[in-house]
């Protein structure tokens, strides 16, 4: 509908790959790439490519991510404010930063979502939890002193040489069973802005 040509690659990331594209998507990878990968990966953005990372486990995407200055929690978020159906893993973001791919949108929500972090000035988070947002870290299923709760990143944007990219922490969030009318606006102003459009 926006006029995009979409196409999957089940191949190496390579620089003649990347080169028939303007926007590459990576969601939910479980193989880490490898370090080549993370160079061409790397190379496409500074080159004026738009890159979307969507996590599922965060751990395969570690090197590329580095690259980028993003950082990751070391287990999945959860929330007390806006949860969905009774999931402290499900809920729905609604502090969003002034961003093209957030412009004019109330909210969005997560499905299971990694806390994320960036490391350099030019990462700028445009979406985060409410301050009861929290980790579990003692394993209890529960929100307790033991557990880290702030607000956490779910979507961070930066820029790399001549190109963009955005890591969400969620790679469900696009599924076609949670594209309601705000993820989907989501959806379409972030693959415009990381476009160039």
């Amino acid at each position: 509908e926006q006029g995009f040509a979409v196409d999957s690659n089940v191949n190496p990331l390579t620089a003649d790959v990347l080169n028939a594209v303007d926007v590459l998507i990576i969601s939910g990878p479980f193989v880490p790439l490898t370090d080549d990968e993370v160079t061409a990966v790397t190379r496409f953005v500074e080159n004026g490519g738009g890159l979307a990372l969507m996590l599922h486990i965060a751990t395969p995407l570690r090197g590329l991510m580095h690259q980028l200055e993003v950082d990751f929690t070391n287990g999945t978020l959860r929330e007390v404010n806006q949860v969905i159906a009774e999931n402290p893993l499900d809920f729905t973001v609604s502090d969003l930063a002034d961003h093209p791919a957030t412009r004019g949108l109330e909210s969005f929500s997560v499905y299971g979502s990694w806390a994320l972090r960036g490391t350099a000035p030019h990462v700028t988070t445009i979406a985060q939890t409410s301050k009861h947002g929290w980790v579990d870290l003692d394993r209890d299923n529960r929100p307790t002193q033991a557990d880290a709760m702030q607000p956490f990143a779910v979507m961070v944007a930066g820029e790399l040489g001549q190109g963009r990219y955005v890591v969400l922490g969620d790679d469900a969030v696009f599924q076609n069973r949670y594209l309601d009318e705000s993820n989907r606006k989501l959806a379409v102003q972030l693959m415009d802005w990381l476009s160039f459009r």
